[in-house]
């Protein structure tokens, strides 16, 4: 948690000191930062893996000519429960690169999931190579972006560990509307194909993210919503689960 603190208070005061553009100019470098609150942690499995409130917070950093980027991302546990005793409390580190051509867009990256016992034994750690396009439909207020995204996972390179190699993939579509400048509504549909590897079985999960966005400034909005998770497939180790979730997102 110190590290990932520090980390995210050095890239602020590098957004801070980074000289400002001209307003016909696309600045160099864009950020983006967020503060999440969760009632669980479900992750994108349809796992939770800790049953209370937490605190998601992130800080990506954009160059906006090339379209690579940077990020850190931290999960805390909020609810009395001890730091770093177990999965809801997690630091990510991602590198990638966005592009676009027309209406078509699309993602590469990699990333290193510092797990279960933060800072300590990486045998609960993963890292990962990712993929992911999409396409945009715009239309009036509304807009629709179907996408597909790949997930390769390892862990670390130690003798011991407790993760396995595994692949996953993901098919969905993305939906906003501008309902007026400063209400939108948005809603993210996916299917989620997991291999089992990381967990008690292999199973298909359907996910609905959705909300309210709000927007207070230009800078600034918040978005009030939850996430619905059900499992395709039968299994024993996951239900349907429902979480609300509140977030306030900063864009500079």
């Amino acid at each position: 948690m110190r590290q990932i603190a520090i980390a995210l208070s050095l890239l602020c005061l590098v957004s801070l000191s980074a000289p400002p553009a001209n307003a016909e100019e696309t600045p160099v470098l864009s950020y983006s930062f967020a503060t999440e609150w969760w009632a669980k942690y479900l992750n994108q499995g349809g796992f939770v893996i800790h049953d209370g409130s937490v605190l998601w917070t992130s800080l990506f950093v954009t160059h906006n000519r090339s379209g690579f980027y940077a990020g850190l991302w931290n999960s805390t546990p909020i609810d009395g429960t001890e730091f770093n005793s177990d999965f809801g409390t997690e630091n990510d580190i991602y590198l990638g690169w966005r592009g676009r051509t027309g209406n078509f867009g699309y993602t590469l990256g990699v990333a290193y999931f510092d797990l279960y016992r933060l800072g300590g034994d990486p045998a609960g750690d993963l890292m990962q190579a990712y993929g992911e396009v999409a396409y945009h439909f715009p239309f009036g207020k509304h807009e629709l972006v179907p996408f597909a995204r790949l997930e390769y996972s390892i862990p670390p390179p130690v003798r011991h560990t407790m993760l396995d190699e595994s692949v996953r993939g993901l098919v969905g579509v993305r939906y906003t509307y501008v309902l007026t400048e400063q209400v939108g509504f948005w809603a993210k549909l996916w299917l989620i194909g997991d291999d089992g590897r990381n967990a008690p079985e292999a199973t298909g999960i359907a996910q609905l993210d959705g909300g309210v966005k709000v927007v207070l400034t230009q800078n600034v909005n918040m978005t009030f919503g939850a996430r619905l998770s059900q499992p395709m497939t039968k299994t024993s180790s996951r239900k349907f689960e429902a979480v609300p979730n509140a977030a306030l997102n900063i864009n500079w």
